[in-house]
């Protein structure tokens, strides 16, 4: 039995030595085709905001004019007949809000981030457009929302109103044109590389 123990005992010393000794273990799947937050490039997650830039106003335009009764699907035709009554399901309200912020949102402020520190002045400018253009339009859809607290580490961001909303996106797009107006420095990538909206115009 005491053999047992210290053979159980060796074992276990031996594969926390094993473990613990190499302090970069963990780090054999660092994906290429997918980059981390630290790994992404500006100019690669400009195409990525934009489009779901893009599906987010889409979804706005589309679920605004059913409710709205421009056009209307059959009786008890599930979920968008509902809308044409007023009586939505959550997912059919909250599609633009989750496509602004979960897909386009989350990425901009990294991606000014990094803009700015490259000298990258198109592409934070671009940044500061697209936020604002993105906030106008979940301030008409949804009213009151976070925007001064939001996108940070706060759970629970206090809301703002769409006084405040609207005059600090006007800030902004102050800033982004003043941005877009600055020459770059011709060694880094042109906005071309990374605007699939308006190749970079």
């Amino acid at each position: 039995m005491k053999a047992i123990k210290s053979l159980i005992l060796c074992g276990a010393g031996l594969m926390t030595l094993a473990l613990g000794a190499c302090s970069d273990w963990l780090d054999c799947n660092i994906d290429p085709e997918n980059p981390s937050s630290e790994s992404a490039t500006y100019q690669s997650r400009l195409a990525h905001i934009e489009f779901y830039t893009n599906s987010a106003n889409q979804f706005a335009a589309w679920r605004t004019s059913m409710s709205m009764g421009d056009w209307t699907r059959y009786y008890n035709g599930s979920t968008y007949w509902a809308m044409s009554y007023w009586n939505p399901q959550t997912g059919a309200v909250t599609t633009a809000y989750q496509w602004w912020f979960v897909g386009a949102a989350c990425n901009i402020d990294d991606m000014y981030n990094k803009a700015m520190d490259a000298g990258a002045w198109h592409y934070a400018g671009v940044a500061k457009v697209i936020r604002a253009y993105g906030f106008m339009l979940m301030t008409d859809l949804h009213g009151e929302m976070p925007y001064t607290d939001a996108l940070g580490e706060n759970a629970t961001p206090k809301f703002d109103t769409g006084r405040t909303i609207y005059l600090g996106c006007l800030n902004e797009l102050d800033e982004g044109i003043e941005l877009l107006q600055k020459t770059q420095d011709a060694s880094l990538p042109t906005l071309a590389e990374g605007d699939f909206w308006n190749n970079g115009d």
